[in-house]
Parts: C-alpha cells; sequence; structure tokens
C-alpha cells in the first residue's frame, strides 16, 4: 500500500491531475523544498509506470531464490552452558551418548509454552549407524569460533514444552536469497532470510511471502543522515528524512485474504508446495506476445510429454498390480495425505512427463513427471427387469421310451445327472439295454442327462404307443474308438494304450474277446451246417453250388477306448502302460479295425435305475440339408434285388460315405419309402443289409439316416447378460435384494394313494406352471393297481378312467401345490415326475474360497502323468508345485519349487465344474521326486445359480474368474449367470491314476453340488447394476498446471467440454471398472510445433506424395478377381479376406499356431522372428593393443585415436549461489552408474501397448506366448527402437535425399510408405514409432555412491519399486544391507531381473531413476529423509543427441562428478540425387538427325538389331550402336545437338524383375505382359536411374502419361535414385510398346513415339 506524503513535515501535494512532468528552476528564486519533493515524484512516477507495464505488482525481478526445507530438525534443550540460546549458533555439537554429529543453524528462546530449541542439521549418522538424531537426555558439546567448550542437554519427551512433542523431532523452514521485487511501483531488494514455518511438526499449510513495510528514517535514527561536510561548520547538521521498504519474510494462513501488504511467494499445502515463484511475472508485455504467438501460431508443444498410467495406491510389493502404484501409506495410514487405501485403489496415477509447450502464447513448462488422480471407471447405471434368454440346446430326438431320465437327486430313488449309455444297436427289449455279445461291443460313448421333455406325437409312452417323440438334454458327451486286436490279450483299464505306427493315443475302457468268428464270403450265399462249413445255395461265386466251404477261425477282441488323441492303424502294435501289447487286425466288409464312434451313429441310450431308462434316437428326419451329417444324400442311386440282401450301387462311394450299421432311406419301385441297415461293406458298388428285402428298388436315390445333436451351439450353462461388468443384481433401488426369476424343470418321486392321487408341493416363492405337455413328465416307476406297466410315460392331460382331472393346481398362491389323479385303477403306483416351476424370487448360489489346500502325490506314475488330479473341483488359483528330491522323499514348501512347469486346467467347462487338474506345459521336463501341490478352490453353497454377488466378499472384483467357452468365447462370470453343477470330490480325471472314462463322475457325493435346470427356451428376468466407462480429457493451462478434465460416465461416454485456457493433450478412455492400467485407452492430440525446416519438409512430402489403395477398393478388387477351377469355369467366392498387411487386427492373434510378423513399413507379412542384439566384446586389453589396432577406448566409448586441445575456457565465475546454504534438506550425494545407458531392451517380455489404434497390434497384447509378442512386428528394432533418419541437402540445383538407420539395427532396405494409424514421435531428424513399449532387460548395473550421510543405511529403489533383494553390496551377499562408510560411500551391484518371470518386477525402456535413500518406503516426505542419491539409467534406441550445430556421442549429464555416455551409429540405407536444373531444349536440327537407325529402312534396321548384326562393322563403336558416345552416325563430324547425345540409353535395369525373370535373362521369344520379344539391346549406362512404380528405367526413356508420351524423368511419380548398372537393356518387341507394373513403355526404337503424340493431340 502506497504511503501518503502529503503530511507533515513533507507536504508533498503533487496530483497527477495536473499533468505536471518537469520542474523548471530559473536563476534567482530560491529552490523550495516543495519542488524537490515533487521532483522526486515526478521522476518515481514515471518508474511505476515503466515498471508496471513490465512486471505485475510483486513481480520477482532479480531472483533471489526460496528454498522450503520440510525436514528442519529441531532439539528441545533442557539445559545449556551458553548466556543464551543464541550462543550455541553455528556450532557444531557431538552427541556423547549417541555419536551422531549436526551443526546448529538457528535458535529459538523459551517461553511459556516451549522450551530453548536448537535446529540442526545433521551431518553424521551414530556410532550404530542408524541413529540419525540426538537422542533424549544426552549432553550435547562442540567448541565455539574461539575455542571455548559448550555443551547442552537434549530434554525428555514428555516432559519438556510443549509436551505433546517429542524432545527431538521434525521441523520445517523457509528460506529466501537476496533478490529485488517490484513493489508499490518500487524495486525492492530484500535480504537473506530465514523463516521457521513450524518449529515442532511438519504438516505446513501455509502461504509464503514478503511483507511489505515502509518506514521513515530520520538523522536522530541513523547518523549516516546527517551532514557529512568535514571541516566545515554545517558539519553533522541533520539532514533529510529517507523512506525505507523492507521485505520481511512471513506466512499467512491458506484462507487469509488481507494481501494489501503481502506479496506470495510460495503456497505450502498439506507439506507439498503446490506453487511457487521461479521467474518475473511479466505485465502488459507478456500479454502481448503472448497474444502475437498464438494469433500467429495457435496452442503448440515444443517437448513431447511422455504419459505413464499408473495404480495409485501402491502396496509396497516387488510384483502384482499395486507393485508399480504412485502412492504408499503415509504415517496416519493415508495414502497422498488424503485418501483412506479403499479410495486409492479406487484411482489411478496419470504421470506427465516434463514437457513444455505454448498455451493461448504464454510458456507452460514442467520440469519434472507430474502424476494426478484419476477415479476409476467405478460409476454405476441401473436396469431394472432386464431379460435374457436361456436357449439350451445338445439335444437328441428320442423314441420307443422306457421310464425317464435320472436329472435330481432323491434319495434312495434317484440320482442327479445319472450318466447315460450311447449304444450302436436300436432297443430290442423296452427297458433293456443293448449289451455286449462276444466282441460286438454295443456302447459307443457315454453322455449325462440335463433335460427330458415332450416333443411331438401322442404324448406318452408305452408298449403300443412307441412313436412319441420326446427331447433328452445330453452334456458331458464323451465317444469311444473301438480297435480290433488280432489276438485275445488283457489290457488294464484305466491305462493308456499307445499305437507304435501312428503314436495315436487312448484311455483303455473295456477289452471285450470272442472266438471262432464266421468270415465273409463276398457274392456266395448259404447255410451253416454247424460243422464249421457252408453250404452254398449259387455258384456266382469262386465255389461251385452244394460245396462245404471250410472257414478261418481267428481269435480276436475289441478293445474299447475314450480320449483319443491321434488316429490308430491297422496293422500297428498296441501297448498299454503295462507292457502288454497286441496288434491291431485288419479290415473286413463287415468290421473296421478302427472304429471311431460319432454322436450320431448312436442308436440306444440307456440308463441304469428302477426303472431303467431307454430309448432309440430318431433316425428320420424330414428334411435333407446338405450341412447336416444326420441326414445326407449319398452319392448314385441304389438298387436291390426281389429278397436280396445286396445293396449295388451306381456312381455311389459306399466305402467313404457308409459305415457299417447305417440306416438309408430310398423309395422302392412302388413309391414306399423304406429303410434298411447297412451290415456290410464290401467295396464303393457294393454293401450288404441287415435282412432280406421284400420287394425291389432300382436305381433309387438314397440318403444317409442318422442321429441329430441339435442346437450344439446352445450347450452351455452360462449366459451373459445383456451389459458389460455388472457390479451387482442386488440394486439400490431393491433394497439390496435381489428380483429375479425364472423357470426350472424339477424332479419329483411320489406313491400315489388308495384313490390314485399325489400332490408335489414347490418351495417358498415357488409355483408350477400351467399343464403343458412339455412341461410335465410323469413315468410308472413301480405298477399300481390294474394299468400303468412300469417305464410308461403317462400324459397328465384331461380326465383319468374316473372322468376326474389329471392336472390340478392349489395352494396359496395358486400353484403352490400340484395334484395328480390318475383314478383307482394306478392306486399305490410310485411314479417320478419332471415339471416345470417358476422361482419368483431366485437367490444366488454362494461360493467359499478355500486356501491352502494341498495334494500330496508319491507315485513316479502319477507324478509324470501328463495330467495331474488336484481332486478338488472349480480351481481358483495354482499356488506352487514342490518337488522333492526323490520318490521316497515327502514334499515340503522347502523342496524345488516346479510351478512353472505345469499350466493350470481349474475344471470349468460348458456344462459344468469338473476337478481340477495341472498339465505339463509342452516339452517341460518330468517331475522325478513327490510332488505337493498347494492350491485354492471353491466350494459350493446353496442357490439357483451362480452370479457376482457369489463372489461378494470371498474375492475382490477384478480377480473373479473368466472361463473360454469353446462355443461362446471367452466370458467373464461377473457379468453372466452360471447354472453349472460341480462334480464331486471323488469324481476322476480321465487317464490319471488308471481311471477310466466310465462312471469317472457324479453328482451325488461329498463336493458335489447341482441345480434345478431351467426350463430350456425360458427366460431369466433380474435388476442389475454395472459400471460405467468415462472419458477424460488431459490439459496443460497457461500457468503449467496439469489438469485431468473429467468427463460424464455413460454406456456412450462422450468427451468432455473443453477447459478454459488450457491445452488438451490427451483422451483417456476410462474403462468400466477400470481392471488394470493397461485397459485405459490413451489417444494423443497432434499440438505439433512446425519450424521452418519442418514445413520445408512436409513441402517435400507433398511434392512426393504416395497414394495408398483403400481397404474398399481392396475388397473390390478382390471381388472382380476371377477364381477359375481347371475347367476354365469361374468358382464361386463364398466370402473374401482383404488385409492391408500394416497390423494383425484381421489376423488371429490369439491362437496358439499364430506365428506371422506384420511389415507395417512396406505391407507385407513375414515369418515370425526373434530379434537380440549382439555384445561387442573387446579383444584388446592395453592402450597399446589397441593404438595398435587404430582405435582408443574412452570410459566404454570407442572412437578413432584423436588428441584434445583447449578450445575455450572460462577462468573466472562472477557470482556463486548457494544452493542449499543450511544443508538442512538432506545429504544429497551423488551416483555413478557402470553402465548408466543400455542401448537394447528385453525381447522375451510382451511389451506395454500404450496406443493400439484400429487393433493394430492385437498380437502384441494378445499373442499366447509372450515371447513371440516382439517377433510379431517386422522391423520393430528399428522403427519402435532406433528410429529412422531422413536428411534432405541441396548443393546448386541438385537435391540429395538420404533414407537410414540410427542406433544399433543392422537390417537394409528403405520403405517409401507410412505405418497407417500408429502413433510416431520425431526426435530431432529421426522418427519412432511409440505404439508399445518394452521393458528393460536383464542386466547387471554397477554403482558407487558419494556424499552421503557417514555410516548410515540406505535403501535402494529403481524406478520407485524395492530391490533390496536384488542388490548385492561390495563385498557382501545378494541382498545384503547398503550402509555408507565414514565418508559417506557405497558401493555395490544391481541384478536387474529377467522380466519374462512373471514374478519378477519389470521396467519400461526408458529414462528410470536409481534411487539411494535412507527411507526404508522411500518416503515422499522429505522429512523422513536424512540422505539419498539418485542417478538416471537410461535405456533407449536413441542417444545420438544434437545440440546446436553440434553433433555428440556424449551426452551433458548433470551428475556430481560423473558423465553419462552415450553411443549411436548412423546408417545410410539409400542416397538419392534429383537434377533439378531447368530442362534443356533439344533443338538445332531436324529430327532426322537425331536418330540412330544410320540412313537405314525401319523394317531393315529393327532386322538387323533383332539379329545382333547392326553395326559390327563400327570399330571402337558401342557394343550395340556402333557409333561413341556423343557422335551422330550421319554427322561424323561431331554435329551433336544442344542438350542431347545421339545415342539415347533408353534401357532398363538388368536386376529389374519381369514375370519370374530378369530384364538381363530375357531372351527373343519370351514375352512382357503378352507381348513377344523380337530382340534384346545391351548398352553402357552414363544418366541417372529413376524409380517408377517399381520399375528401375533411365530418365530419357519414353513412357505413357495422360494419354501422350513423355520422358520417364518427367512423369510426376518417378524419382531419381541412386543405383548405376554398367550395362542396361532395353527390348525390342512386337508392335513397339509393351506394359511394365502398369505403365506403357517404349521399346528401342521409339522414334515413331513424335508422330504417336501428333496423332494423340489431333484425336
Amino acid at each position: 500500500m502506497a504511503t501518503n506524503f502529503n503530511v507533515s513535515p513533507y507536504y508533498d501535494d503533487y496530483s497527477d491531475d495536473k499533468l505536471f512532468h518537469r520542474i523548471l528552476f530559473r536563476p534567482a528564486f530560491a529552490v523550495q523544498a516543495r519542488e524537490l519533493t515533487q521532483l522526486q515524484t515526478i521522476l518515481q512516477n514515471q518508474v511505476a509506470r515503466f515498471g508496471q507495464h513490465m512486471f505485475k505488482e510483486g513481480s520477482q525481478v532479480i531472483p533471489g531464490g526460496i528454498q522450503f526445507f520440510p525436514n528442519f530438525r529441531y532439539v528441545k534443550l533442557a539445559s545449556f552452558s551458553t548466556t543464551a540460546v543464541t550462543g550455541l549458533k553455528d556450532i557444531e555439537l557431538t552427541g556423547g551418548t549417541s555419536g551422531v554429529v549436526g551443526k546448529v543453524i538457528e535458535t529459538q528462546a523459551a517461553t511459556t509454552t516451549s522450551a530453548a530449541t536448537l535446529f540442526i542439521s545433521y551431518s553424521k549418522t551414530g556410532s550404530n549407524n542408524s541413529s540419525n538424531s540426538f537422542s533424549d537426555g544426552e549432553t550435547l558439546t562442540g567448541t565455539n569460533s574461539s575455542g571455548t567448550s559448550v555443551s547442552a542437554v537434549v530434554g525428555t519427551s514428555g516432559t519438556v514444552l510443549p509436551t505433546d512433542t517429542d524432545a527431538t523431532g521434525v521441523a520445517s523452514a523457509v528460506e529466501v536469497e537476496e533478490g529485488v521485487y517490484f513493489v508499490d511501483g518500487f524495486f525492492v531488494k530484500n535480504t537473506k532470510q530465514l523463516l521457521i514455518l513450524e518449529a515442532y511438526e511438519t504438516e505446513v499449510n501455509a502461504r509464503v511471502g514478503f511483507t511489505i513495510t515502509d518506514s521513515f528514517v530520520t538523522p536522530e535514527d541513523d547518523d549516516s543522515l546527517k551532514d557529512n561536510a568535514q571541516g566545515s561548520s554545517n558539519v553533522n547538521a541533520p539532514g533529510a528524512h529517507r523512506l525505507k521498504k523492507t521485505l520481511t519474510l512471513a506466512k499467512k494462513s491458506l484462507t487469509a485474504t488481507d494481501d494489501s501488504d503481502f506479496v506470495e511467494l510460495m503456497k505450502i499445502k498439506n507439506g507439498n508446495i503446490e506453487t511457487k515463484v521461479t521467474k518475473p511475472d511479466y505485465s502488459i508485455i507478456q500479454d502481448t506476445l503472448a497474444r502475437r504467438t498464438y494469433d500467429e501460431s495457435g496452442n503448440y508443444v515444443t517437448q513431447n510429454p511422455d504419459i505413464d498410467i499408473r495404480e495409485h495406491h501402491n502396496d509396497g510389493t516387488t510384483s502384482g498390480q499395486y507393485s508399480r502404484g504412485i502412492y504408499k501409506t503415509d504415517s496416519d495410514g493415508k495414502y497422498n495425505f488424503i485418501f483412506t487405501e479403499a479410495e486409492s485403489k479406487a484411482k489411478l496415477a496419470v504421470g506427465i512427463s516434463p514437457m513444455k509447450a505454448y498455451v493461448f502464447g504464454y510458456e507452460a513448462q514442467t520440469v519434472a513427471t507430474q502424476y494426478r488422480g484419476v477415479d476409476k471407471g467405478r460409476d454405476t447405471n441401473e436396469v431394472n427387469n432386464s431379460s435374457t434368454s436361456l436357449q439350451l440346446g445338445n439335444s437328441v430326438d428320442v423314441t420307443n421310451i422306457h421310464g425317464s431320465v435320472d436329472v435330481g437327486t432323491i434319495t434312495g430313488e434317484t440320482q442327479a445327472f445319472r450318466e447315460l449309455i450311447l449304444n450302436k444297436n436300436k432297443t430290442e427289449t423296452r427297458g433293456v439295454n443293448r449289451v455286449t455279445v462276444d466282441n460286438n461291443v454295443n456302447q459307443i460313448g457315454r453322455a449325462k442327462p440335463r433335460f427330458f421333455e415332450f416333443k411331438s406325437g401322442t404324448a406318452g409312452s408305452t408298449s403300443t404307443n412307441t412313436s412319441s417323440v420326446y427331447k433328452l438334454g445330453l452334456f458331458d458327451i464323451q465317444m469311444f474308438t473301438h480297435l480290433s486286436g488280432a489276438t485275445t490279450v488283457s489290457f488294464a483299464t484305466g491305462e493308456t494304450l499307445t499305437g507304435s505306427t501312428s503314436g495315436a493315443t487312448g484311455i483303455i475302457e473295456s477289452v471285450s474277446t470272442a472266438d471262432a468268428d464266421l468270415d465273409k464270403i463276398s457274392l456266395e450265399a448259404g447255410t451253416d451246417d454247424g460243422t464249421g462249413s457252408i453250404v452254398l445255395d449259387s455258384t456266382d461265386g469262386s465255389a461251385n453250388a452244394g460245396e462245404n466251404v471250410a472257414l478261418e477261425s481267428s481269435s480276436f477282441s475289441t478293445i474299447v477306448l475314450s480320449d483319443v488323441k491321434g488316429t490308430f492303424v491297422s496293422g500297428e502294435t498296441i501297448t498299454d502302460e503295462t507292457g502288454n501289447s497286441t496288434t491291431v487286425g485288419s479290415d473286413s466288409p463287415e468290421k473296421k479295425s478302427v472304429n471311431t464312434f460319432d454322436i450320431s451313429e448312436t442308436k440306444q441310450i440307456s440308463q441304469a435305475g428302477s426303472p431303467p431308462f431307454t430309448a432309440d434316437t430318431v433316425l428320420t428326419a424330414t428334411s435333407v440339408d446338405p450341412n447336416d451329417i444326420s441326414n445326407t444324400l449319398l452319392s448314385g442311386t441304389v438298387s436291390v434285388s426281389q429278397g436280396g440282401t445286396t445293396l449295388t450301387g451306381s456312381l455311389t462311394r459306399f466305402s467313404t460315405e457308409l459305415r457299417v450299421g447305417d440306416q438309408i432311406s430310398f423309395a422302392d419301385d412302388n413309391g414306399v419309402t423304406r429303410q434298411v441297415i447297412i451290415s456290410a461293406i464290401d467295396s464303393d458298388i457294393n454293401a450288404s443289409i441287415s435282412s432280406n428285402f421284400s420287394g425291389s428298388v432300382t436305381n433309387a436315390v438314397a440318403s444317409l439316416q442318422r442321429a441329430k445333436l441339435s442346437g450344439v451351439d446352445n450347450s452351455s450353462l452360462i449366459f451373459k447378460l445383456p451389459e458389460d461388468t455388472i457390479k451387482t443384481l442386488k440394486t439400490t433401488s431393491n433394497s439390496g435384494l435381489t428380483d429375479s426369476n425364472h423357470k426350472v424343470r424339477r424332479q419329483f418321486v411320489e406313491t400315489l394313494s388308495s384313490e390314485g392321487t399325489a400332490t408335489f408341493t414347490a418351495g417358498a416363492n415357488e409355483t408350477f406352471v400351467s399343464h403343458a405337455e412339455g412341461d410335465f413328465t410323469l413315468s410308472i416307476m413301480t405298477a399300481g393297481a390294474s394299468d400303468g406297466a412300469v417305464g410308461d410315460i403317462v400324459s397328465l392331460s384331461g380326465n383319468n378312467h374316473e372322468g376326474s382331472a389329471k392336472f390340478s393346481l392349489g395352494g396359496s398362491p395358486t400353484g403352490r401345490t400340484l395334484t395328480i389323479d390318475l383314478g383307482a385303477n394306478f392306486a399305490t403306483a410310485k411314479v417320478k415326475l419332471i415339471g416345470t416351476i417358476t422361482r419368483s424370487v431366485a437367490d444366488e448360489k454362494s461360493k467359499t474360497l478355500n486356501t491352502g489346500q494341498t495334494q500330496t502325490i508319491t507315485t513316479q506314475a502319477q507324478a509324470q502323468d501328463s495330467s495331474i488330479s488336484l481332486g478338488k473341483a472349480d480351481i481358483f488359483e495354482l499356488t506352487s508345485v514342490h518337488m522333492a528330491a526323490d520318490f521316497s522323499t515327502t514334499p515340503t514348501t522347502s523342496a524345488t519349487d516346479i510351478t512353472d512347469r505345469f499350466i493350470l486346467d481349474n475344471g470349468q467347462r460348458d456344462s459344468f465344474y469338473d476337478i481340477g487338474r495341472i498339465n505339463y506345459k509342452p516339452g517341460a521336463q518330468k517331475a522325478t521326486g513327490q510332488l505337493l501341490i498347494t492350491f485354492k478352490f471353491f466350494s459350493h453353497g446353496a442357490g439357483d445359480y451362480f452370479s457376482v454377488d457369489s463372489y461378494s466378499g470371498v474375492v475382490d472384483y477384478e480377480n473373479i474368474p473368466s472361463f473360454t467357452s469353446p462355443t461362446r468365447g471367452k466370458l467373464e462370470l461377473r457379468d453372466c449367470i452360471d447354472f453349472r453343477p460341480r462334480v464331486s470330490d471323488d469324481s476322476k480325471v480321465v487317464g490319471f491314476a488308471n481311471n477310466a472314462s466310465i462312471s469317472a463322475k457324479n453328482y451325488t457325493n461329498a463336493g458335489s453340488s447341482t441345480v434345478d435346470i431351467f426350463k430350456p427356451g425360458s427366460t431369466f428376468t433380474s435388476d442389475f447394476e454395472f459400471f460405467l466407462p468415462r472419458i477424460d480429457a488431459v490439459y496443460i493451462t497457461k500457468a503449467s498446471d496439469i489438469m485431468i478434465q473429467p468427463g460424464a460416465s455413460s454406456i456412450d461416454p462422450q468427451r468432455p467440454e473443453p477447459l478454459d485456457d488450457a491445452l488438451l493433450l490427451y483422451y483417456l478412455r476410462i474403462p468400466a471398472f477400470t481392471f488394470s492400467t493397461a485397459d485405459v485407452t490413451i489417444t494423443p492430440i497432434d499440438n505439433k510445433r512446425y519450424t521452418m525446416r519442418d514445413i520445408g519438409a512436409l513441402e517435400k512430402r507433398i511434392e512426393n506424395v504416395e497414394y495408398y489403395t483403400s481397404l474398399s477398393l481392396l475388397e473390390q478388387t478382390a471381388l472382380n478377381t476371377q477364381v477359375q477351377d481347371a475347367d476354365g469355369l469361374d468358382r464361386f467366392k463364398n466370402g473374401f479376406v482383404v488385409d492391408t498387411m500394416k497390423g494383425h487386427n484381421v489376423a488371429d492373434a490369439l491362437s496358439e499356431d499364430y506365428a506371422a510378423s506384420m511389415d507395417m513399413e512396406n505391407g507385407t507379412v513375414r515369418p515370425l522372428f526373434f530379434c537380440d542384439q549382439v555384445i561387442m566384446d573387446e579383444v584388446n586389453t592395453t592402450d597399446t593393443q589397441r593404438t595398435s589396432s587404430g582405435y582408443q577406448l574412452t570410459g566404454d566409448l570407442v572412437t578413432l585415436p584423436y588428441t584434445e586441445e583447449v578450445f575455450l575456457d572460462n577462468s573466472s565465475a562472477t557470482k556463486s549461489i548457494n544452493v542449499s546454504p543450511f544443508t538442512v534438506a538432506k545429504m544429497v550425494g551423488g551416483i555413478e552408474l557402470i553402465p548408466d545407458v543400455d542401448e537394447w531392451k528385453d525381447v522375451q517380455t510382451r511389451p506395454d501397448l500404450v496406443i493400439n489404434n484400429e487393433s493394430l497390434f492385437d498380437a502384441v497384447k494378445d499373442i499366447p506366448n509372450p515371447g513371440h509378442a516382439l517377433g510379431t512386428t517386422w522391423n520393430e528394432w528399428q522403427t519402435n527402437w532406433t528410429g529412422k533418419f531422413n536428411e534432405t541437402t541441396v548443393s546448386g540445383n541438385i537435391e540429395k535425399t538420404e533414407i537410414g538407420r540410427t542406433g544399433t539395427a543392422t537390417r537394409t532396405g528403405i520403405s517409401r510408405s507410412l505405418s497407417s494409424k500408429v502413433m510416431k514421435q520425431n526426435f530431432g531428424e529421426r522418427v519412432v514409432d511409440m505404439s508399445y513399449i518394452p521393458f528393460i532387460r536383464s542386466q547387471t548395473i554397477e554403482f558407487i555412491a558419494t556424499g552421503l550421510r557417514p555410516n548410515i543405511r540406505v535403501y535402494p529403489f529403481f524406478d520407485e519399486v524395492d530391490v533390496s533383494s536384488f542388490i548385492t553390496p561390495t563385498g557382501g551377499s545378494l541382498g545384503g544391507a547398503l550402509i555408507a562408510d565414514s565418508n559417506g560411500k557405497v558401493e555395490g551391484s544391481f541384478a536387474i531381473p529377467e522380466p519374462s518371470v512373471s514374478t519378477n518386477p519389470r521396467w519400461r525402456t526408458g529414462e528410470r531413476n536409481f534411487r539411494l535413500t535412507s527411507s526404508s518406503n522411500n518416503s515422499v516426505q522429505q522429512d523422513e529423509v536424512d540422505s539419498f542419491a539418485e542417478a538416471a539409467f537410461v535405456a533407449k534406441g536413441i542417444q545420438l543427441t544434437r545440440q546446436g550445430t553440434i553433433y555428440s556421442t556424449r551426452v551433458p549429464h548433470v551428475h556430481s562428478a560423473s558423465v553419462t555416455e552415450q553411443k549411436s551409429r548412423r546408417i545410410v540405407d539409400s542416397s538419392t540425387s534429383i537434377d533439378k536444373s531447368p530442362r534443356r531444349s533439344y533443338s538445332g536440327g531436324n529430327k532426322g538427325n537425331q536418330g540412330t537407325t544410320n540412313g537405314l529402312s525401319d523394317e531393315e534396321y529393327r532386322r538387323q538389331v533383332a539379329a545382333g548384326t547392326y553395326g559390327k562393322k563400327k570399330k571402337g563403336a558401342d557394343a550395340c550402336y556402333g557409333v561413341p558416345y556423343g557422335q551422330n552416325a550421319n554427322h561424323p563430324g561431331g554435329n551433336i545437338h544442344a542438350g542431347m547425345p545421339s545415342i539415347r540409353r533408353r534401357c532398363f535395369h538388368p536386376d529389374q524383375l519381369v514375370g519370374d525373370k530378369l530384364f538381363k535373362d530375357l531372351q527373343p521369344g519370351d514375352f512382357i505382359n503378352g507381348v513377344e520379344i523380337l530382340g534384346m539391346v545391351k548398352l553402357k549406362l552414363d544418366e541417372p536411374m529413376y524409380s517408377l512404380n517399381d520399375v528401375r528405367v533411365t530418365g530419357t526413356h519414353k513412357v505413357k502419361h495422360n494419354n501422350e508420351w513423355i520422358y520417364v524423368s518427367e512423369h510426376p511419380d518417378s524419382f531419381m535414385i541412386n543405383d548405376k548398372p554398367e550395362f542396361v537393356y532395353v527390348p525390342i518387341v512386337e508392335g513397339s510398346t509393351f506394359i511394365l507394373n502398369g505403365n506403357e513403355y517404349a521399346d528401342y526404337d521409339d522414334e515413331h513415339i513424335e508422330t504417336l503424340n501428333d496423332k494423340l493431340k489431333a484425336a
């Protein structure tokens, strides 16, 4: 605030309103005090106005640096030896007990509320290497500047004032250096000052600045104001007064608003600096410059930032989701001072690296990575009454039914999902399973039932009603393979059988044997006489009628296998694990030696029980589907004679289209549809049927009829809800309760009363649905009084024999009970009912996580099995697998860990939860000792279905498992309704411990869990809440603040509104819930600055722009392309795939078999590659050897020999400023890293994907093998690592372009097209693809740290990750403590772990900070840090740095006595020169003289050239023309036309490809795109070569463009290349022109072209 001087005694009454600007003194008039006073005011006003134009009020003019010390150490004293506590200032004190040494920086006298206090800078750690401050009650001693000993005694915590803080602790202070500030129109100097902010705490919240004080100084106050006129009478006379402006360092609260006499320098909140004055704050001139900059250039970035998305929360671990988080817990349990652990885990930390930009013209710059908290996508939306269709298929139609299947457990009556037997022959007797007879095994598979309901026909099934059709739902289907053994053999059930030739394997289910099999005699028919002979009936074959033919007797076996892998072959030896073996027999017409069955070959399905269930599959499909194996038209036609058993075919393929036992259908000669069963297949045109045919068939079209498994795409019991990322089904609006309902099918068993009635009761919140035949199936288990046979199915429709309704609903509400009344004739019958019930309030099933579960494998056979059972279903996690030394030793958790040899199969299947198992990885070494397997699994509780709520409180939301379904792809279980049952714990893993497939699983014993299967085709209705995504924007403001502008959460999120006065840097798509930082999609905003050099480069690119063919044009080309068959007919294109080969978005990158690499620069697919760096090892060891070899080694930099001389030095300095005058913040040391730079990366670990526009880098993200990720992007070692350079220089009229590489890559070649839709960043003259970032490779780095606090222990951190376990102190062991010596020095090595190991920490390439700190948790609070040192480790492909016009391989790095060395290479791949001189005209003679035909006629000239005789007589002439270069044949005197030699070398490069030949290899008689070559001419080259559409040709060759013939060099798409062969070639062709790569060229004789041009123009 300005001081009023118009007061006594000054009376400065100057007024601006009078507009006085000068005081004009006059001779003879005395000078007035008013005049002198106003003179000062006028001048001061001018200074103030100029200052106000330049600076804002309170602006720093000459920097006086301000520094915040958050760990200013205090010591409260109980007593001291000096007169005042100030007598201890600047003295170094030593603790008598602790040995700690510290210097007194400031003192504070005692008050009524606080003891005398010292503020200390500790310089040496205590004698125990850990104490870093004085201890309570100890005596401190020291010596003052005069040599006098002084002492003080430290107080005791809890007794010394104030008592609520310890006797020693941490304070906070601010210190400001001398400087000048613009205040009240004056340029005011401030003195160096120190201000204690908080004497006994560090939690500072204050605004720090200067208070402005005006005071008047009189001669009485200051003798220097008296007259110093020595020797005169006026000496020491009082003089004028002075105005004094004082700037005093002070603090105000954050909420203080009285700033009239206050200039803010720093704002501190929660102990952290929020703002700080670092440079002058210019006024109008800054606004003017900003406005002009913005008007001219807009917003732009000059130093591009990197963005690093991390977790907000850091849990202190070295691996896992939160290991790279930013904020660890502080002393009060908070994160970043204000957030709880849950709140921190719900946030991301978005890091923006140092950058510089101009925002609305204002310079905005950050000097360190700044992190900003961003909420994860945790907002939700609610959906009410959502419907999910429960479609369930995988069913077969059955008929001729006896009983009904068990789908639920009723104790003593039924078993849930009791196993079904699948047989190859139809039912002979209802209720009787078809069994094996001799070696004729009927069972061809097994399955489990899950629903059974009426489909068509007359409802019910009895001995007289066998045609009704029911749907039988199946799951867990296992089909078998039958092998015919040549001999009888005893194989062990459950063992693995292996084929010696094929290598095929299978699990042995059973073995059946039989003797005296009667072999078939083809084409003969007869009668078995019972003595082993057949009496033939005819003489059609090789024997005569009536003869007895002896039969060969052979013993053999049928081996039934499951889980077959590969294909067994006839004649090979098959051996089980025990060593038993036999040979696979040979095929016969009746039976194949290897018979692999399909579900479609099933004809009978049966189930054990009381009564048993049997049914035949329906084989009579009514429609013919060419893609449906169950009903397929056979090739050709068939015939059967009257009463015959031989099926004769015409153009048929019985051997490949039919199998023994197949049913075929055809119309006989009377038009009646008939079905027959195939009993033998002799050839493609001859087969036998199972019985004599009544009637005849002639050339009929037949169809194959098999059972059909319908709805295979709907086999899963997992159903995706309509939205993703479901939070809960217990919505807020429903008070946290579920509101879901669906229909289920439930099984009941009751005994009818004497009246033939029974009542069934539904459960709570359940009702039976109204009657429909498809909803209720009632079967008779035991017979009643008179009606109803065992196994009959009774319809509940209509009335019984007594006239009463069979079906009636009752109870409250209606439907709670169901009463059936079959009448007295059914009295006492036991019935099984499968009915449909509506669950109006369905609840989720619970899951319980069981941890620490173990399984011990003791035998070698089981431990080395490819799949090892865990004995539990629904496995959550494989914790570890430990292997003992041998199979006689019990394993423990301290045994060898071999977890990484296995892959976990958690047991999840589409239709059930199976027993989990671990499988050996391909090629993994088998165990050599007992195994101890530790894992976690879920046990299942009661309920109706699994949902996201089943996992609530059991596992974290982000850890809820997923399941990859063979039919529905990857399903996140949190987003699904899951009806799958769980097998019992005693269920078996097929093949493990010799377990066979039959009866391997059950759903009734301990550990099992079942549900009522829902009604197929019904609807699941529920409410739910789901998480929403969001789009946020990252800005930098013109005040250099990084700000996040959050968007609105929505199903379809939109970008947020722009932030005023800020520059947009990135859009962040925050996915729903945000499971991982990698899920955040980053969209960078291009704010590139264009220098004049950049604009010049753009201009060049525009001149030589390359056009790309769009995808739509590629598709159109593919559509129009004719693909012809061998007969020349167009093939029908069912579809086509078009891929630009510039990304992995079209390919199946998830496949294990994917092994392609995309060359995104050239749009080419290449094989998968592995790229690594070859380390250069130096053989020479002495400088003498190096000198002899012609190089020298400086540090780790290899150069040519050089000498050094002083080019410029500066031996004087102007003024020094102590950066940390009190050394109170901490003792900051320096670290030398050896090496401190790495120019290669890890190639085994999947890199971090930053930009994945259009899914171009899906393979990098998703390829199953992480070690192949980098191998899928061809040339990534250059485009993503070392970068490319592109330089253009001009000398005169010659423009030269060099394209090449930097760094260490060795690949040759150039690319003239840019990678589409990837993010690239310019680094000077190089461009690097920033789409993904690899990791730092494993290596060992040595470090030497100096300048630390003596004897202190420090903890190592690399990029904020604790790496103590990877550190080896010099002279110590791995993981040992790092303790500085008495000089503050510590040495050791850091072994960066292998990043491909999942449990190891890993770091992105780039610049990473290595830090040694006294804080064991790398605290961000400076008061917890006593000493630290840090250095940057750089792993980058670009090391070349340009500064001004100097290229340097040594980049300066501000460091304590150390220099970072960085190396680079530069390789020129191609150099192109273009002559841009004005084109010269070819005038000076008639065109006839420009020819080279030497007066020959055109016909004779072409004949001689084609024959190779033209010009042979000319001595010393060109090999083809016969005249020297530059001399015209018709003008031997050298009459050469201006600018053009008479001999034209209009030719093609010898290595130019034409079809499959090179130009130099072409011969007369060859063709160029259909044009015949008459002759070839070879010439020497002496002019530049050009490239036009990948054709290398001389610039003077003629090419057709826009219907006119021009030179190649004039073509807009051509460009000069630096490729000059010794010879070039040109053809002579029929018609004089030919087409190559889309352009029409003239041949050797192009003289007629000028005439053609004239004609073209005229036309």
